[in-house]
């Protein structure tokens, strides 16, 4: 089959899973790979099925400015996106959760590209990058720790330095157009 019949068969599927779905029911007939490479595809293709999830949740979600007034003067007060019929139960996914999946996204798709022969670097093995994936977490707005390490502690200027990059990040992405207010008391 030429590249472009088989570009033409694989784009015809519109969603993610079919296109998953048909890389999966190559691999019987794969015989360029390695099993530890096809053991790397398959991880690989489970961990992008489950960021693909997320990425439906928010890509279909309601965005809404959440206030949590907790009977003082002040509330807190962010952006999120919900997903569900009922407001009160939905699923919130916060911006914070956004940077987070953002930062996860981009790792799994490193990994992906450099196992790529023609892109994979010198010395790397599909082993080490099945370690790697397996590493990222599970939902991608999780916070990743590498298998052992405890998270280290910022310091006061890199928490500051943080929230500045944060709040620019939002401030150029126009964080505020068009969202609603939902008003949520926190519960005790």
């Amino acid at each position: 089959m030429t590249d472009g019949m088989a570009r033409s068969i694989f784009y015809s599927a519109r969603s993610f899973n079919s296109r998953a779905d048909m890389l999966e029911s190559s691999f019987e007939f794969a015989s360029k790979q390695s099993e530890s490479e096809i053991a790397f595809i398959k991880k690989a293709l489970k961990k992008c099925r489950g960021y693909s999830a997320f990425r439906n949740s928010v890509v279909h979600g309601e965005p809404s400015l959440e206030v949590h007034r907790d009977g003082s003067k002040e509330a807190d007060v962010q952006y999120v996106l919900t997903d569900g019929k009922d407001i009160q139960k939905a699923t919130c996914v916060t911006i914070d959760d956004l940077d987070i999946a953002f930062e996860n996204f981009v790792e799994l798709k490193k990994l992906i590209l450099h196992m790529v022969p023609k892109y994979r670097p010198e010395g790397a093995t599909p082993e080490e990058y099945l370690r790697l994936v397996n590493e990222l977490p599970n939902p991608p707005n999780s916070k990743r720790t590498r298998s052992g390490e405890e998270p280290k502690p910022q310091t006061p200027d890199e928490v500051a330095l943080e929230r500045k990059r944060i709040v620019a990040m939002r401030a150029a992405a126009g964080m505020n157009a068009g969202m609603k207010v939902q008003i949520r008391s926190k519960k005790k």
